[in-house]
């Protein structure tokens, strides 16, 4: 069987990126939670393949202080190229 062949995966299937196993997301996945965070992990090489946490407000502490250092590296990349020759 060519791979021209074979039916193209249905939407929702994960691919490990280490060994190729490939499932849907409710599939053979191993599911590890910890503080809030859902991670798939391969059941044969046991790398992880997704990861999802509990979404943050734009207005959250942490988002706020993320973008405000985002920022200010931008900057003091910026300053710092025009100030050096």
């Amino acid at each position: 069987m060519t791979s021209t062949d074979r039916p193209a995966p249905t939407k929702g299937t994960f691919f490990c990126p280490t060994c190729g196993h490939q499932s849907h997301y409710e599939g053979d996945w191993r599911v590890v939670t910890r503080r809030g965070t859902r991670t798939l992990k391969c059941p044969d090489c046991h790398t992880a393949v997704s990861s999802r946490g509990p979404a943050r407000s734009p207005w959250s502490p942490a988002t706020v202080w993320d973008r405000w250092s985002e920022n200010l590296l931008t900057w003091q990349t910026f300053w710092w190229h025009r100030l050096t020759p």
